[in-house]
């Protein structure tokens, strides 16, 4: 049986549990002429935001706020997430939520993890329009760099693995 908690600041209001599926709790309203009505249970729609990332609105009763679903899990069913630290999804698919995909990690950690993972190859496509050398590197740093193209996707990769250690040299493991 998966466990359940309250979510932390909605515990009148929601619930989740570890596969991250997030329920309303019960609630009691009141209405007209000092009568009250019960609010059944209801399980929340889950979306995915432009980022890949799934998210909830969550309410107060006053005020509508995002939670991510990552976050949520990570909070409730492993530990805290200090300060400035972030969860990672390890395996680099944000909709794969479950609890061993997530690492709590700085934000530095994130990004090295981005260039160095299974991202790596964001910035290499196979062009069949280009004559002879059909590999194009190219990389987003604030902008897109054109590092150009190549005959195999080996040579593409190591062009944007070679750009990461030349001009985010900031980014690398120690």
């Amino acid at each position: 049986m998966e466990k359940v908690l309250k979510i932390n600041g909605y515990e009148l209001r929601y619930s989740i549990d570890e596969s991250g599926v997030i329920k309303s709790l019960p609630l009691y309203v009141k209405c007209r002429g000092g009568k009250h009505r019960l609010i059944p249970e209801k399980k929340l729609s889950i979306f995915t935001t432009s980022h890949g990332y799934k998210a909830v609105d969550l309410t107060d009763g006053r005020s509508k706020k995002r939670q991510y679903l990552h976050r949520l899990i990570y909070e409730h069913f492993v530990a805290p997430i200090p300060d400035g630290m972030v969860i990672n999804h390890i395996d680099g698919n944000p909709s794969n939520n479950s609890i061993e995909n997530l690492e709590c990690v700085t934000q530095q950690d994130n990004v090295r993890h981005y260039f160095s993972g299974v991202k790596n190859k964001v910035g290499v496509h196979y062009d069949k329009s280009h004559r002879g050398k059909k590999w194009r590197a190219q990389i987003s740093n604030g902008g897109s760099v054109d590092l150009g193209y190549y005959r195999t996707e080996e040579e593409a990769n190591s062009a944007v693995q070679d750009y990461i250690n030349t001009n985010l040299n900031h980014l690398k493991y120690r």
